[in-house]
């Protein structure tokens, strides 16, 4: 299945949205700033929020969790080794953001992201009964990516 991603500033709310292939609008994630750490929701068309993920960081580590639908992850990036661990699956990523996949314990393919010439992320996934989780995972490491840095130009 694939999805696109894009970063959304409609409001101070809004991080990213989620369209389809056909470019139906298929989720909203919002946040939300807290003293402990940061919450996101991933919203259905409905406005309801159908996935949870809590990012909390303590230098060298960003650690995110995840939760909905009955099912659970929690993701750890080190910031010295550049690495990330998913806690509660085989998952590895490999790549750097916006250009990566994340392979399972058997190293198939779980999901792959592509930057397109737009600015949004094309994020394939193979596994639908993972689609959610797959968009949440996605979602944690493109809040690490940061924006390239603007270069003047000579006039």
């Amino acid at each position: 299945m694939e999805l696109f991603i894009c970063r959304s500033v409609s409001d101070a709310d809004s991080r990213f949205t989620v369209l389809d292939s056909c470019s139906n609008l298929l989720y909203t994630v919002t946040g939300s700033f807290g003293v402990l750490g940061d919450t996101l929701r991933i919203r259905d068309t409905s406005g309801m929020a159908i996935f949870r993920i809590f990012q909390s960081s303590a230098l060298p580590l960003t650690v995110y969790s995840l939760s909905g639908g009955g099912k659970r992850l929690r993701i750890m990036y080190n910031h010295v080794s550049k690495k990330f661990t998913f806690m509660g699956s085989g998952w590895h990523v490999v790549g750097v953001s916006p250009v990566f996949s994340v392979k399972d314990a058997d190293n198939s393919t779980v999901m792959l992201q592509e930057l397109m010439p737009d600015g949004s992320r094309k994020l394939t996934v193979n596994y639908e009964d993972r689609l959610i989780l797959c968009v949440a995972a996605a979602i944690c490491i493109n809040c690490l990516e940061t924006p390239p840095a603007v270069s003047a130009q000579p006039t």
